[in-house]
């Protein structure tokens, strides 16, 4: 009987161990993968000036702008009107005086915002667009309002589409090349909310592919 315990806990512990490598490696091939990689610099590759990115006042989007000046690239930064805004904005402009930033203060979930990134961008080529801005809905669908939910798929689908469309339009209008770029979290599934989310997932990928056809 001992021995049987034993043998069942080196097996338990093997599993176990096993199980710790494979997910520990998934996490970190992928990371040593790309830091192996050569940097991009999208100012030479595009021959980019300028650069929007949304939600980019704090997180991710706000290193992406960081990165982007870091590469001589001007920056429209588009997030929600706050004190955040303002405070990144300002902190951008300090660290990289050679750059210019524009600040468009929009909720990319209510009507009105792409007017707003048009008429702020309408003397500028934008080629670079990164569609960060995004947030997941917790709970599950049928306990959600109805607004809440349209202001959800606006903000994380529709405003990729519409933002996507105005600057791509005008770059091939110009014969210039664009690039846009969408932060994986866009395409998360939530278990709580799997059919919008899904349906939303779908519909960027078909996006995203159109976007390559033109390119």
């Amino acid at each position: 009987m001992l021995l049987t315990s034993s043998a069942l806990l080196t097996y338990v512990s093997l599993v176990l161990s096993t199980t710790s490598v494979i997910v520990f490696g998934t996490y970190l091939l992928p990371k040593v993968f790309v830091s192996l990689m050569p940097r991009q610099n999208l100012k030479v590759k595009y021959g980019a000036e300028w650069a929007l990115v949304t939600g980019s006042s704090s997180g991710i989007g706000k290193s992406l702008v960081d990165k982007l000046a870091s590469q001589d690239i001007n920056v429209v930064m588009v997030a929600l009107q706050n004190q955040l805004l303002d405070d990144a904005v300002a902190e951008m402009q300090l660290k990289f005086p050679s750059c210019f930033f524009i600040k468009v203060g929009v909720n990319l979930g209510t009507p009105g915002y792409l007017e707003r990134i048009s008429e702020a961008t309408k003397d500028i080529d934008v080629q670079l667009i990164f569609n960060n801005a995004g947030f997941m809905l917790t709970g599950f669908f049928d306990k959600q309002a109805l607004s809440k939910l349209l202001l959800n798929h606006e903000c994380n689908a529709t405003s990729a589409m519409q933002i996507t469309h105005l600057f791509v339009t005008r770059m091939l209008t110009k014969k210039k090349e664009a690039a846009w770029f969408l932060h994986p979290r866009l395409l998360l599934v939530s278990p709580l909310l799997s059919v919008p989310f899904m349906e939303l997932r779908r519909r960027i990928l078909v996006l995203s592919q159109q976007v390559l056809l033109l390119s």
